[in-house]
């Protein structure tokens, strides 16, 4: 287990981030059009050195995708840069589809209407990324381990447990 200064109780770590690996099924809220399902996962990004003989080191991405199997994500970025996590509806991304009058749900794929406690936004200097995780569990453990990278970034330090 690693602890990060400021940690009140060790975080399970090792679990989080082999389910951040493994990836999850959120709706993904963007500026524009409908919400989408997106697979979100990490995933590991040889660095760009290319010296013969020399495998430089990955790099971890948080990346989304259309589903699991998609041979591609969409897009991703360098966990490094993710400087700031929000366990809320309040971006604007999530706010153009929370129900007026209710307070507590957002609508989803089809109108369907999730708990709005469920939505997280992650961001880095140059971008950011709303996501609605579909169940409890899911957004714990995300949250958990999303709140760990940032601590970690904000100290200079890696924030990758020794076994993945």
């Amino acid at each position: 287990q690693r602890r990060v200064h400021g940690d009140s109780s060790p975080v399970p770590l090792a679990p989080a981030f082999d389910t951040l690996f493994r990836g999850d099924f959120f709706l993904k809220y963007g500026s524009k059009g409908k919400p989408h399902q997106r697979w979100v996962y990490l995933r590991r990004v040889a660095s760009n050195v290319n010296l013969p003989g020399f495998t430089g080191p990955t790099q971890l991405h948080l990346a989304w995708a259309a589903s699991p199997t998609a041979s591609a994500p969409r897009k991703s970025f360098d966990i490094t840069l993710l400087a700031m996590l929000s366990k809320s509806a309040t971006s604007e991304n999530f706010q153009r589809w929370k129900v007026r009058g209710d307070g507590s749900s957002i609508r989803g794929i089809g109108n369907t209407l999730h708990n709005d406690g469920l939505c997280l936004s992650v961001y880095t200097s140059q971008r950011s990324i709303d996501l609605l995780a579909l169940n409890a569990e899911v957004f714990q453990v995300w949250t958990t381990a999303l709140e760990y990278i940032v601590r970690c970034n904000k100290l200079g330090i890696p924030a990758m447990p020794e076994t993945p």
